[in-house]
């Protein structure tokens, strides 16, 4: 449970990392500046708080990990929820309230380990899920959740490096789209996805038809020989 100080702290070190990086300064940031920017002391903070930036960055990463377990902890593969939904709609929203966290640690402060806590909740809750294909494939289980782990954080990357990211309800339908060519492959068969997704899908799909119908035509136009 984050207390107000502690979350007060760490959107300081948001604030603090990211204007930095906006400023192109290198990514050093010391506990005396986070004191600073969050209004503290530089001896409260040492007493009271974080003695080391690693221990500030280390509690958030713990936080977070612990929200999400949290998130996949509620589904299991008996229910017959398509993981790509979980992740869609569960578990955007659960990262969303960490986001400047998120992009302040892996983008600004140059940390992976930001993304390392993401990507080993992930794959310890996606395994269940591909032991079918697994079998399938005579291929370990632990190998296809690394590949769907990696897809998962790589979408999830592309949510979080913008200035201003996309709202998660927004990006949902996005990381939707871009899961079902990537994951969804290596998922269980059984697993569909829900009625709104697929529909959201199908639009896409049908987008995605005319707009090879439109290159199709003007090759054809573009090869086309006057006699």
């Amino acid at each position: 449970m984050i207390n107000d100080r502690e979350q007060q702290i760490f959107e300081a070190f948001a604030k603090l990392a990211l204007r930095k990086h906006e400023n192109k300064e290198l990514p050093q940031i010391t506990i005396a500046e986070i004191a600073k920017e969050a209004g503290i002391s530089k001896q409260a903070m040492t007493k009271y708080h974080f003695k080391t930036l690693e221990e500030l960055v280390d509690t958030m990463h713990r936080r977070m990990s612990l929200d999400i377990h949290s998130t996949f902890a509620n589904f299991s593969p008996e229910q017959k929820i398509c993981p790509i939904t979980v992740m869609a709609e569960y578990v955007l929203p659960a990262l969303y309230p960490w986001m400047n966290l998120i992009k302040a640690a892996y983008v600004a402060y140059a940390d992976a380990s930001s993304m390392e806590y993401v990507e080993k909740q992930n794959r310890e809750w996606i395994l269940p899920y591909v032991s079918e294909i697994s079998k399938t494939l005579d291929v370990a289980p632990e190998l296809i959740a690394n590949l769907v782990t990696d897809n998962a954080v790589n979408i999830i990357k592309l949510w979080i490096t913008p200035k201003y990211p996309k709202g998660p309800d927004e990006f949902s339908v996005i990381f939707t789209a871009l899961a079902r060519k990537t994951i969804n492959p290596l998922l269980n068969r059984e697993y569909r996805l829900p009625e709104n997704l697929m529909k959201a899908n199908e639009r896409e799909r049908e987008r995605e038809r005319k707009r090879e119908s439109c290159v199709v035509k003007i090759n054809l136009k573009s090869c086309q020989v006057t006699k």
